[in-house]
């Protein structure tokens, strides 16, 4: 009986050590896989807050376009005032009155990303969430 009870303990103790070897090892397993997740995060945060600024950016240079080229814009509204049926200046005035209106388009959409970052950042992602879920 003795010996069985000996056996026993031992046999418990084997247990015990293997399930913390388990332990140890599972463990060590899944440290490095943290690590890599935890970096993941981090690196996506970055890109957010980089996308966020670079609508900014965006937004900001298309703002400036009309200031930028005012001069342009200017000269081939006097030139088209000037002498209506020249071919050249028409088909400048026609390029421009493309570029013209894609840039509104473009301003538009920017505008609405960089409204929708910083209602994101000031009012909660929550917030937003619930009001594109409205329009949907």
């Amino acid at each position: 009986m003795r010996r069985l009870m000996i056996l026993a303990l031992c046999l418990v103790s084997l247990v015990g050590l293997a399930s913390v070897a388990w332990a140890a090892y599972s463990y060590s397993q899944c440290e490095p896989r943290m690590t890599n997740a935890v970096g993941d995060v981090d690196r996506y945060t970055s890109g957010y807050a980089s996308a966020s600024a670079q609508v900014m950016g965006l937004v900001n240079g298309l703002t400036a376009m009309p200031t930028t080229y005012k001069d342009l814009i200017d000269t081939i509204a006097a030139n088209i005032a000037a002498t209506p049926n020249d071919a050249e200046w028409k088909g400048l005035n026609g390029r421009l009155a493309k570029v013209v209106t894609d840039y509104n388009a473009l301003l538009t959409k920017a505008t609405v990303a960089k409204n929708a970052f910083a209602a994101i950042e000031s009012k909660g992602y929550e917030k937003v969430q619930a009001a594109l879920d409205g329009i949907q």
